[in-house]
Order: C-alpha cells, then sequence, then structure tokens
C-alpha cells in the first residue's frame, strides 16, 4: 500500500474512532461501515483510484467499493442547504 493511501485510512480511521484494522476487517458494525465508506470516498476524490484499486486497499471487492459510491451519493444528493 502506497504511504499516502495508509496515511489517508489513519486519518479516516482516527476521525470515527477506528482501526485501520477493523475498517480493513470483515465486521459490519455502523460505525466501523460507516468509516470505510467514508475512505472509499476519500481514496477515490483526493487519489483518483479505481474501484479495483480501492477494493484491494479495503480488503473488499470493488462491487462493495461501487455500491459505497452510489450510497454516499445519495446521501449527499439528499442533504439540501437552506
Amino acid at each position: 500500500m502506497y504511504k499516502g493511501h495508509a496515511n489517508a485510512l489513519r486519518i479516516v480511521a482516527d476521525e470515527f474512532q477506528v482501526t485501520v484494522k477493523e475498517m480493513r476487517g470483515v465486521t459490519r458494525t455502523p460505525h466501523v461501515v460507516a468509516a470505510r465508506q467514508a475512505a472509499c470516498m476519500v481514496l477515490s476524490e483526493h487519489f483518483q483510484l479505481s474501484s479495483v484499486e480501492i477494493g484491494k486497499i479495503i480488503r473488499r471487492d470493488h462491487s462493495t467499493v461501487l455500491y459505497s459510491d452510489r450510497k454516499s451519493t445519495r446521501l449527499n444528493s439528499s442533504h439540501v442547504l437552506i
């Protein structure tokens, strides 16, 4: 894993109060899933990585990464600023 990717995962993990090991593990608890989805978004937007590359970093299938991206896009578009 590239050093920048590792730093990004560590920052996201710290922000969500989970470990990188938990984010890359099999845990499905909501706070870990949220951290994992945020990590996918950061890796995609800031490092311009493909879903396959992100999947390798977080130890998930690329389809999981695509689902995460669609879910975060849906959540972001549903929040309207007044």
